[in-house]
């Protein structure tokens, strides 16, 4: 129900002509286009002589992009930029379309600390206006420093609704798991075994662009009883 009226979509179509739009985690891009095509893609601007209007779709991306604090050019190509600034030209796509009710999934995970800050001041600015957002994070800091109302779902089932200000987040960790979480410790201090592998200047070329690198230079070692963790933003290498 939207304002009080039955709703049915049958396309994302529908969904957008009702003021909802989302934005996904997973980055929806074509990397052969510019940041200004990408935006405006399936909705492009025509002039006269029904030719495309570059010149209109540029100006309306680059306020979007200045909405976000983000300075990258309208005529950029997607694939050459890095995946926090893919990122917030996925979040400029949705902010360029008036939206009422706007889905934020897991907006964050390839945002540096900045960006986030940013990404947090236009949602503050689209929440004075009425916008009305549903974001989805596991990120607790976030959580509490954004929601008004906070949805727990475990399984697939929704747990409980409750106001930010009447919970915590060990009750909802509680509500996430179905127990409480205690903090763990190990049995006396343990010492790492010997070396069982050392890695050196190991590199990686990026195949689709001859001039950059996967990885460069990576060098770790591991030892008996060891767990070792890489860690790093999407985009940065971990996986590979």
């Amino acid at each position: 129900r939207i304002d009080g009226a039955d709703v049915r979509f049958r396309s994302t179509r529908d969904a957008e002509a009702a003021g909802v739009r989302i934005i996904h985690q997973e980055l929806n891009l074509v990397d052969e286009l510019s940041v200004a095509a990408n935006l405006f893609l399936g909705r492009e601007l025509i002039g006269g002589w029904g030719l495309l209007d570059e010149r209109a779709m540029h100006q309306k991306t680059a306020a979007a992009l200045q909405a976000l604090g983000c300075d990258l050019p309208p005529d950029a190509l997607v694939g050459s930029l890095r995946v926090g600034d893919q990122q917030l030209v996925e979040i400029a796509k949705a902010l360029l379309w008036q939206s009422d009710i706007l889905i934020m999934d897991e907006p964050t995970s390839a945002l540096t600390g900045g960006e986030v800050e940013r990404l947090f001041r236009v949602i503050g600015d689209l929440k004075q206006r009425g916008v009305t957002i549903l974001y989805i994070s596991h990120k607790m800091d976030e959580v509490f420093e954004l929601a008004d109302r906070i949805t727990v779902l475990r399984d697939g089932r929704l747990i409980d609704t409750v106001t930010r200000s009447e919970t915590d987040e060990r009750k909802v960790t509680h509500m996430m798991v179905g127990r409480d979480i205690e903090a763990v410790e190990f049995a006396g201090r343990r010492e790492a075994g010997e070396e069982v592998l050392r890695v050196e200047r190991l590199s990686l070329a990026d195949f689709n662009q001859p001039q950059r690198w996967r990885l460069k230079d990576i060098n770790f070692s591991v030892r008996a009883g060891e767990i070792v963790g890489v860690a790093g933003l999407l985009g940065a290498g971990r996986t590979e």
